[in-house]
């Protein structure tokens, strides 16, 4: 079985910029938080909110004086506003701009003298923040055929829920000018839902059925599942990977998957990877191969790997020989501070990677074992350097150790923000290649037998540390919807995803310079100008994770690991050719 996913499935921009309006709300508020009704139309995203204190409200008489509310990407009717108002209720806005324009356009005609006929359901939270705008000139309708049944009218114009049925919404059009002479046409449907629907009966030609994840309340959800019908093939719909009937799904050739404007990342990538573990066939060579990648990824063994590379190229880069135990040592810490910080973020784990959490879980005991086999085999190992050696290991796999370990214990220590290193904001982002740096570079330097000149290991220590932080922030960007419902501040999040794409293109701009200057002006030697091409990959890696190419999450992962490979494969060859 193939499984096909829609590249436009997951949260629309403006349903992410609700949860970001919700999520500082819960953060950083006084007093209580609520929504009025679910804030998305999902279950799940439901109950994590809940976990944080924010509670779902049904009537305005449960909000209290200086209580927050946060108003839903739906938007809420005028008169409601002021009301909320009127009773000392702090409002934080979450309607999404392109309900907001909706509003603009009714008030328009309806100064311009326009009865408003609005397509969508008449209970959808959207559709009533529309009628309260209309005031008494306003009517909705579901359906072309309900055209036949409206009043005269002088002037019409038309407007939508914005994630209606685009296909119905021109047939509404079409009746409504037939019928009324004087009958002006907006299309409100948003961007984001043209597209997911255009993209839905595309991905439905190509496929034998089709999974659509979302909450069973989302009306967007169910316009895709209806599309994806309309094209002749069944359609499964689902909330989360735990409904997928496999089945009856394991009969089909190829299976395509989409989810609704409410459905987070890692409840979609659950979908797909319990999919794609539930084949029957005998897979072929391609299939084995992704599946030993995946593994080698979900065990923190690539990465590994990828961290001896780079000690490889940093030896390389100081000319230093060839030594073996540094490779190991690097490898073996790696793998021990990955493998146990893994093991300790349960929150979010089960929201970036679950299928590597529920790995983890069943797995727990060997790979802890293994892990701190890896660390005390790192200081071990670093014995035989020297005791300066030895104690920097030691340091770095205590700290390594302490990430995510309470250091302020007592009955206050819940009231405290910084408890471990981890609450540090931008922490995870900035520690992991400072860690890096050490063990793959400050390590071998500091234990060769022949002096290196300090400006040289600075030099490249800064590369080192930009590489991994390249690695590190990339990954960040691929896991912020969970790393934001869990209150975890890494550099996506403080910054936004623009501008650390910025940063990130900087960087690598940074890492070009160097390794096109340092060579021309006697600090590098020519060949090793050579590392342009791993920094083209990391380039070729940026642009396909942050522009969403690349959906599998063992793929990103080993995809931008990959690039310390390539630099160890270029510090192998160079040593080879004797250059």
């Amino acid at each position: 079985m193939k499984v096909k996913l829609a590249k436009s499935a997951g949260f629309c921009w403006g349903v992410r910029r609700t949860m970001n309006i919700a999520m500082d709300a819960a953060d950083n508020a006084d007093g209580a938080v609520h929504t009025f009704g679910p804030l998305i139309h999902n279950p799940q995203v439901v109950d994590l909110l809940a976990s944080k204190g924010m509670t779902v409200v049904k009537e305005f008489d449960e909000l209290q004086a200086g209580s927050t509310l946060i108003i839903r990407a739906h938007g809420i009717p005028p008169e409601t506003r002021q009301e909320l108002k009127s009773r000392g209720v702090k409002l934080r806005d979450g309607t999404c701009p392109l309900v907001a324009k909706v509003h603009a356009h009714i008030k328009k005609y309806l100064g311009l003298g326009y009865s408003l006929v609005i397509l969508g359901h008449r209970d959808h939270p959207e559709v009533i923040g529309h009628l309260g705008y209309a005031r008494d000139r306003g009517v909705v309708i579901s359906s072309a055929e309900e055209v036949d049944t409206l009043p005269p009218m002088a002037k019409v114009c038309l407007v939508s829920q914005t994630t209606a049925n685009e296909i119905k919404f021109h047939e509404v059009a079409e009746r409504l000018k037939a019928k009324y002479d004087d009958c002006v046409v907006v299309n409100t449907i948003c961007d984001d839902t043209h597209t997911r629907q255009e993209e839905v009966l595309q991905v439905a030609e190509t496929v034998d059925a089709m999974v659509v994840v979302g909450g069973k309340g989302s009306s967007n959800t169910q316009r895709l599942v209806e599309l994806s019908k309309s094209k002749g093939i069944p359609a499964f719909h689902v909330e989360t990977a735990d409904e997928l009937d496999l089945g009856q799904l394991t009969e089909y050739e190829t299976v395509g998957v989409t989810a609704g404007a409410s459905t987070p990342n890692w409840i979609i990538q659950q979908v797909v990877e319990r999919l794609e573990q539930a084949q029957t066939r005998r897979p072929t060579g391609w299939k084995l191969a992704q599946r030993l990648l995946g593994f080698l990824t979900q065990t923190n063994i690539y990465v590994a790997l990828g961290a001896m590379a780079l000690t490889v190229a940093n030896m390389q880069l100081l000319d230093m020989p060839f030594t073996p135990l540094y490779l190991v040592i690097a490898g073996l810490y790696v793998y021990a501070v990955h493998t146990l910080n893994r093991l300790a973020e349960s929150k979010a784990g089960k929201l970036n990677d679950p299928m590597r959490t529920e790995f983890y879980q069943r797995h727990r005991g060997v790979l802890r074992g293994s892990a701190l086999a890896c660390a005390l085999g790192t200081m071990a190992l670093s014995y035989h350097l020297g005791w300066g050696p030895l104690a920097l290991t030691t340091l770095m796999v205590v700290m390594g150790g302490l990430y995510q370990t309470d250091l302020v214990g007592g009955p206050r220590s819940n009231a405290l923000k910084y408890r471990r290193l981890k609450d540090i904001p931008t922490s995870k982002t900035l520690f992991v290649p400072l860690a890096w740096a050490v063990i793959t570079l400050v390590l071998p330097a500091l234990s060769s037998e022949v002096a290196l000149p300090w400006w040289q290991i600075g030099a490249l220590f800064c590369m080192t540390f930009l590489m991994v932080f390249l690695r590190a922030a990339l990954l960040d960007i691929r896991d912020i919807q969970g790393d934001r419902l869990v209150g975890r501040e890494t550099i996506p999040i403080v910054l936004g995803t623009q501008r650390t794409w910025q940063l990130l293109v900087a960087t690598t701009a940074i890492l070009s310079l160097f390794f096109v200057v340092a060579p021309s002006v006697g600090w590098l030697r020519p060949v090793q100008a050579s590392y342009l091409i791993g920094v083209a990959y990391l380039g070729v890696s940026l642009y396909l994770i942050t522009r969403q190419r690349i959906v599998r999450r063992f793929l990103s992962e080993s995809l931008v690991d990959g690039a310390f490979l390539v630099f160890g494969a270029i510090a192998l060859v160079t040593m080879l050719v004797g250059a």
